[in-house]
Order: C-alpha cells, then structure tokens, then sequence
C-alpha cells in the first residue's frame, strides 16, 4: 500500500515537473516570437482605396522641385528616402519637403548594401543617417528603406532596436533607367494596387515629367495617395 502512495506521489511530481517545464518553454518562445522584428512593409490589408507614394533620393535633386509642384497640386503627401550624403549636399531641399508635410525616411548613409555590413556597422551607418536627416529638417525618421531594397535579419534587429520600421514597396517603375514618361506612368498605374506603395527615384530624368498623370490617373480611379505612415495606421 505504502508502495502504492510513493508511486503515485512520485508520478504527480514528475507531471507536476513536466507541467512546468512546458509552461516555461511556451513562455520563452512568446517572447522570443514577440521580440522578433517586424518584416518590411510592402503593402497592408485595408477595406479603404489608399496607396502610399513614396521617393528615392540619393543622388541629384535637380528633379524634387518639379516633384514637389506635381504633388502639391494634387494635394499629396509622399514618403521621401533620403541617404545621409544626399541631405549633407542638399539640406535646404531636404528642409523644403518636409516643410510641405511630407514625410522623410532613412535611405542609409552611403547608400551601400547594409547586408554586405556586420552589425555594428549596420548601426553606425543608420544612426549617422538619422543624425544628418535630424540636424538638417528637424525630423526624427521612423520608417528605413535600405538601399537596393536589399535586408536580413541583422538589419531588422538594428533597425529594431533604433526604433526603424523597414518599408519595401509593392509596385516600381523603370524610371531609374530614364525610359520615356508614358511607360513610367503606364507602369505605375497598371502596378500599384490598394493598400500598397510606389516606389519612385528622385533621379530619374522623366519621373517628374510622368507623376502628374500618375497621381491624376489614380486619383481619378478612387485612390487616396499618402504617406507610409497614413498606410500603415490603415491596416
């Protein structure tokens, strides 16, 4: 009998045991899966016809004044990535846009591959573009496009703990390569659908020419055109 009672005193600890081990192990693995970094924006799941409009600057910035008149008269606002040389070069640009209410976002310093970086190199080359972006427009960047829309998981993790949200794009356009203005548009409107966002390049030299018959033609289908951050606030 007594013998009876110790195996079963026994059993219930070891169930007792095993219990606490899968509580702790289900514990460590929500944290774990909650601390993971959020993958990068592309598009978001909205009842609403919305799509952000959003620019590359890391070159010139001969063509951001047309740019700007394109979207102020169709009541615009747009996310602008700027890498850190571009706004140490062209600061009063810089300041002009988001005194218009736009948004500004980190396109890294160098406009290099941060996945070619380690960690701490990845760290610098962000914070050195926040600063520049910070001490130029007065603006703190919340979202980070990484240059060549290129990301791993050291990124996230840096971009993460600086307080970046990583935004890819859902549609571009072959602007960069200067084709003519009717196939940037026709390529824009064709591939930008509701909830995502369109990626354009300050430098291409008809991307300017091509955006008010964008902005025009998607207006007129119903779509409100916004900022990354307007985006995601819809999700």
């Amino acid at each position: 009998m007594r013998f009876l009672i110790v195996l079963r005193k026994r059993a219930a600890l070891i169930g007792i045991l095993v219990l606490c081990i899968g509580f702790c192990c289900a514990a460590r693995a929500l944290a774990c899966l909650q601390a993971m970094p959020e993958e990068p924006l592309c598009s978001v799941k909205t009842v609403q016809n919305a799509a952000a409009v959003t620019f590359d600057a890391d070159t010139d910035a001969e063509q951001i004044p047309a740019i700007l008149r394109a979207l102020r008269s169709k009541n615009v606002k747009a996310t602008f990535f700027v890498t850190g040389v571009w706004t140490e070069k062209y600061p009063r640009t810089l300041r002009q846009i988001a005194q218009e209410g736009h948004e500004i976002g980190c396109h890294g310093d160098l406009h290099r591959d941060l996945t070619a970086m380690t960690e701490e190199q990845q760290r610098q080359d962000l914070v050195a573009c926040c600063k520049k972006i910070k001490a130029a427009c007065g603006v703190e960047p919340k979202w980070l496009r990484p240059p060549y829309r290129r990301w791993n998981d050291a990124l996230l993790r840096q971009a993460h703990e600086l307080g970046l949200h990583l935004a890819d794009c859902s549609a571009m356009t072959d602007d960069w390569r200067n084709v003519a203005p009717a196939v940037i548009s026709e390529q824009a409107i064709n591939r930008l659908q509701p909830g995502g966002i369109l990626l354009l390049n300050c430098s291409g030299l008809n991307t300017a020419t091509a955006l008010p018959h964008i902005l025009q033609a998607l207006q007129s289908r119903g779509t409100s055109l916004c900022t990354v951050s307007q985006l995601a606030a819809l999700a």
